[in-house]
């Protein structure tokens, strides 16, 4: 555990009003949730004997807003230095490359990246331990939730069209990646090889943020024989949508030894949760559900999803029978 370190990144662009997965009404309100979900994330993660470090352009505007909510963050600032083209979906996420840069930096630490609106609902899995002892990098495989979505086809397009080479559609999600430093200094150099392809493609891929040019670049590094376990197979982290969805989602019971739970669809939820009592702490997942299930707007919400998700497999089977 000693070596053993988790990140965040909270990247803020004022003039860049994007966000994935949540609408907001405004900047400063889409600050505080984020804000709150990256200080329950730390407080159940140090309930569990692990550090947590909030990287960021702007440490002070953050801890100002924790302090507003009587929350506490450790935030460090870090160079921001990738070219984002503005306007783009998940503006600010794409700084993630900077993250992967500044974690290949830490000398002997094996660096875990989280996404804010995740929690640590159990002890860090003895996996996760055997692969820090080791040195053995780790990512987040959800091709099965996004092949179904968008189509193998397309995934395997959009990524070939990165790094040129004829592989499995392998997807990674932006919601955890770990390794020692060298590993991130392996990474950080792929993805700026692959970098101006990826700002070539940008019309025509499935999915504009970084966890394309991220699967690219990994599947880069596993052709030159780099091994990176799968987060999602040893049940080190699962990804639960509280919305319907367009793939088939396993059942919640089978999230019960699942170690870091990221919920996107419940960044708002999870805000509300960051000032529970200890107590409450001790079983985060339970008082979640419990939330989830009273909220007034969650019923709506999935209705609302469901209808889109039909409409969009309506859509999909059409162009096939075209």
């Amino acid at each position: 555990m000693d070596r053993l370190r988790f990140f965040g990144l909270l990247h803020l662009a004022d003039d860049q009003f994007t966000s994935g997965n949540a609408s907001f009404y405004s900047f400063n309100a889409q600050l505080k949730i984020y804000v709150r979900n990256a200080a329950l994330l730390a407080r159940t993660l140090r309930r569990h004997g692990a550090g947590f470090t909030l990287l960021t352009n702007d440490p002070s505007r953050v801890e100002r807003t924790a302090a507003e909510d009587d929350l506490k963050i450790d935030a460090v600032s870090i160079p921001f230095v990738t070219p984002v083209p503005g306007g783009i979906p998940f503006y600010s996420a794409h700084f993630k490359f900077d993250v992967f840069r500044y974690l290949a930096g830490l000398g002997d630490a094996y660096s875990c990246l989280c996404d804010l609106d995740m929690v640590c609902a159990r002890p860090i899995p003895d996996a996760l331990l055997r692969l820090v002892r080791d040195n053995v990098p780790v990512r987040y495989d959800i091709s099965a939730q996004v092949i179904p979505a968008y189509g193998a086809d397309v995934i395997a397009r959009d990524l070939e069209a990165l790094h040129g080479m004829r592989r499995s559609a392998t997807w990674s999600g932006g919601e955890f990646i770990g390794g020692p430093s060298s590993f991130f200094a392996e990474l950080t150099e792929t993805i700026d090889r692959l970098f101006p392809r990826y700002l070539s493609a940008l019309p025509t891929l499935h999915h504009v943020g970084d966890e394309c040019a991220t699967s690219a670049a990994l599947e880069a590094m596993t052709a030159r024989g780099v091994h990176i376990e799968d987060a999602g197979r040893s049940h080190i982290v699962g990804r639960y949508w509280s919305i319907p969805t367009r793939h088939r989602q396993a059942p919640w019971a089978s999230y019960s030894t699942t170690g870091l739970l990221h919920l996107p669809a419940d960044k708002v939820l999870l805000s509300r949760l960051a000032s529970i009592t200890d107590a409450d702490l001790e079983n985060v997942v339970a008082v979640y559900r419990r939330s989830l299930m009273r909220s007034p707007r969650h019923l709506a919400r999935c209705a609302k999803v469901a209808l889109s998700n039909l409409r969009h497999a309506f859509g999909r089977s059409r162009e096939a029978a075209t």
